[in-house]
């Protein structure tokens, strides 16, 4: 088998709200070619306001066993605000990037797998996380004021 990965990052900026485009290529698999597509938004807990409660948002790790072994993590679909962001598939990451000593801004990075999906191209994904940034605006249109 001959598996090859390629990943290709794209970051930027849009309405205050950083993001990450992650593209991975296996080639080569099975006689096909296969990509996926990740991205992330990062939310700076200092731009919200305090009616959404800031610090919520800086989620505590949780712990759950059963008979596969002992799991860690987030849970973040529980969040009031965070379930509702739009993503182009349901939000499958969490993970606190900065923030863990003073005096760094505490920042979270949320985001989805878009699959892999031979059909997609940067643009669609550039125009989902628009739509993602979008959709946060619309539940704190204050944020980063």
């Amino acid at each position: 088998m001959d598996i090859t990965h390629e990943y290709k990052w794209r970051k930027g900026k849009y309405k205050d709200v950083a993001f990450n485009i992650v593209y991975s290529e296996i080639v080569k698999y099975r006689n096909k070619e296969l990509n996926w597509w990740t991205y992330y938004i990062y939310i700076e807990l200092d731009k919200l306001p305090d009616r959404v409660k800031p610090k919520t948002f800086w989620l505590e790790l949780k712990t759950t066993k059963n008979e596969y072994g002992v799991f860690h993590y987030y849970p973040y679909l529980k969040h009031q605000i965070l379930s509702e962001i739009y993503f182009y598939n349901p939000m499958t990451e969490y993970s606190k990037t900065s923030g863990f000593e003073e005096p760094q801004p505490k920042i979270i990075g949320i985001g989805c797998d878009c699959g892999s999906r031979s059909n997609l191209h940067i643009f669609d994904i550039k125009d989902q996380v628009k739509l993602t940034i979008d959709s946060f605006y619309d539940l704190i249109p204050e944020y980063g004021n």
